[in-house]
């Protein structure tokens, strides 16, 4: 069977990597061409990105024994990869710096890990990355399109996921962090700086709270 490779426009602005191939795309030697692939457009179809005009690739460039990803690793917390997957992502890596994308879209934990080393999707989804893959790429992961299809409750995040994709796809600058942490901060100090956000502070506002028992 052929194996999967990257495919689409060469000088496209968005790269989406998979994990690995299903029985089609084995067949077929094409990425998101089979039941996966179905939910896949769906996603895409509720945000501004057009799949013909991305990059599309897979970690993975052969279908694992059973479906199983787990194949690829040394170990059961699928931290070590064997050394053909590690080959797999050494390809990946030569694809990011041949196309160069503007952003890529890892789908999946697999992918997560491929391109940032992180293992916990859920953790990580939906952040704009350096990816230690290859320094200097921006990235961003979010769920792989089969476990969208199994838990219907990822399907809103993960469009939100894609649609800041796209967002970010117009450039290969990495958004500066400029926060500030203030830690415990008096009620004083917490007061006076929602009244400079509601009279002062003209730009959109994102609020993230942390408590602690």
């Amino acid at each position: 069977m052929p194996q999967v490779r990257t495919e689409g426009p060469a000088h496209a602005n968005i790269m989406l990597v998979g994990e690995a191939p299903g029985a089609d795309e084995a067949a077929s030697g094409h990425n998101f061409v089979g039941h996966d692939g179905r939910i896949l457009n769906s996603l895409l179809k509720q945000t501004p990105i057009v799949r013909e005009a991305c990059l599309i690739s897979s970690v993975c460039r052969d279908q694992p024994p059973g479906n199983n990803i787990a194949f690829f690793f040394e170990d059961k917390k699928m931290t070590r990869p064997k050394p053909l997957l590690q080959k797999y992502i050494d390809m990946l890596k030569e694809d990011i710096l041949q196309y160069k994308p503007n952003i890529v879209v890892g789908l999946g934990r697999t992918a997560l890990f491929a391109l940032t080393g992180q293992t916990s999707i859920s953790a990580f989804r939906g952040y704009i990355m350096e990816s230690t893959l290859v320094p200097g790429t921006k990235c961003i992961c979010t769920y792989h399109p089969g476990k969208v299809d199994h838990e219907w409750r990822l399907h809103f995040p993960t469009i939100m996921d894609l649609r800041k994709a796209f967002v970010n796809s117009d450039t290969p600058i990495l958004p500066k962090d400029n926060r500030v942490l203030q830690a415990s901060p008096s009620k004083r100090e917490f007061i006076q700086f929602l009244q400079y956000l509601y009279y002062d502070f003209k730009d959109p506002v994102t609020l993230g709270i942390v408590t602690g028992k």
